[in-house]
C-alpha cells in the first residue's frame, strides 16, 4: 500500500526536476510504448493461459462425468491425433544413437511405443528420445 505513492511521488519528482518541456514529452512518449508493450505481452500470456486451463477443465469435466472409461479414449485419440510426425518414418535419438522409427501408439502411461525400420518395438517415456531435424 506504501509502494505506489511512494513510486507515484518519485516519478513527479523527477519529471519536475527536468526542467525541460521536450524531455517530459520525450520521456512520456517512451513510457507510452513500455506500457501498451508490455500490456499486450501480459494480455496474451493471460488469454493463453485461459484457452489452457479451460482445455484442462473440460477434459477434467469429461473425465469425472464419465463411468465407462470412454472419455480416456477420447482424449487419448486427440492427443495422438495433434502429435507431430505421427505418420511415418523419422529419425529419433535415444541413449544408444539415432535410429528411424514411426510411431505405433502411446501407452496410458504416456510412454511412446516407436517401430524402428527393423520391427523392433521401443517404449520410451518422457524425455527418453528426442525427434532429429
Amino acid at each position: 500500500m506504501i509502494v505506489v505513492p511512494l513510486v507515484f511521488f518519485c516519478i513527479i519528482d523527477a519529471a519536475l526536476s527536468l526542467g525541460d518541456i521536450k524531455k517530459l514529452r520525450s520521456i512520456g512518449i517512451k513510457t507510452i510504448i513500455w506500457f501498451l508493450a508490455t500490456g499486450a505481452i501480459s494480455a496474451t500470456i493471460g488469454l493463453i493461459l485461459a484457452n489452457i486451463m479451460e482445455r484442462v477443465k473440460e477434459y477434467y469435466t469429461l473425465l469425472q462425468a464419465d463411468t465407462s472409461n470412454n472419455a480416456a479414449d477420447i482424449i487419448t485419440e486427440r492427443y495422438v491425433r495433434s502429435l507431430f510426425r505421427r505418420n511415418g518414418f523419422h529419425r529419433y535419438a535415444d541413449a544408444d544413437g539415432e535410429f528411424l522409427a514411426c510411431l505405433l501408439r502411446v501407452e496410458p502411461d504416456g510412454r511412446f511405443i516407436l517401430k524402428d525400420q527393423i520391427g523392433k518395438e521401443r517404449g520410451y517415456l518422457f524425455k527418453e528420445v528426442q525427434y532429429m531435424l
